[in-house]
């Protein structure tokens, strides 16, 4: 089993069964890899048999990667023009349930955890009520006093 050392799987995980389920993959691996050379006779490295069963058993019983990473922010000026800003609900989810966001404006008092099912409608920033109300009188102080 010298193939076996070439591309072992480093992991830190503290289940005592780990190692095994890994030298089993490992070994099963290596045993198809060798068994598609005898069987085609073809000589391939086993790094890219390795890389191409990783592949097609993602394709298969992979999930989607998700959206991460933040929304495209709207336009300084369309956010802060002080019109047309009107709060409404999310849309629901796939359990009937309104969406949760981290409400902006707590974000930036430093609340980062605090969740709210409103967004406003121009600029699709998730608000709490209290929070958007906040959000408007402070831009009516800077902007006109």
């Amino acid at each position: 089993m010298i193939f076996l050392s070439f591309y072992r799987p480093v992991f830190r995980i503290k289940k005592w069964w780990f190692p095994f389920f890994t030298w089993s993959l490992s070994v099963s691996a290596i045993n198809a890899w060798r068994l598609r050379m005898a069987v085609t006779g073809n000589k391939e490295p086993y790094l890219d048999f390795l890389r191409e069963l990783v592949v097609q058993m993602l394709e298969t019983h992979g999930k989607p990667a998700l959206a991460t990473g933040p929304k495209k922010a709207p336009n300084p000026g369309l956010r802060f023009d002080g019109l047309n800003h009107w709060i409404v609900g999310t849309e629901e989810d796939a359990n009937g349930k309104p969406s949760r966001r981290n409400c902006k404006q707590c974000h930036l008092e430093g609340k980062k955890e605090r969740k709210t099912v409103f967004v406003c409608k121009k600029c699709d920033m998730p608000l709490h009520t209290f929070c958007f109300e906040g959000a408007f009188t402070e831009f009516l102080v800077f902007r006109f006093f």
